[in-house]
């Protein structure tokens, strides 16, 4: 590999670790206890949990994937 080639993909993997790292940060803000409340009815709780687990998902997911961005860029 020449380079210019790995100054590119260090560029890129950079750029990706911090797309990673602001996804993180929103997940969390995403995934916090939702409170029953009065004026949220059942069905839009129950939405609501769905919506959490799945991004309870994606937190992990973008959780696994920030240490192997940092080894790859590491290891350039």
């Amino acid at each position: 590999m020449e380079k210019i080639e790995k100054k590119e993909l260090e560029a890129y993997i950079k750029e990706q670790i911090k797309t990673v790292t602001e996804d993180i940060a929103a997940y969390k803000l995403l995934t916090k206890p939702i409170s029953p409340d009065n004026a949220i009815g059942r069905l839009t709780r129950m939405e609501a949990i769905s919506s959490k687990s799945i991004n309870e998902a994606a937190l992990k997911k973008a959780k696994n994937t920030l240490p192997k961005l940092e080894r790859a860029l590491a290891r350039i």
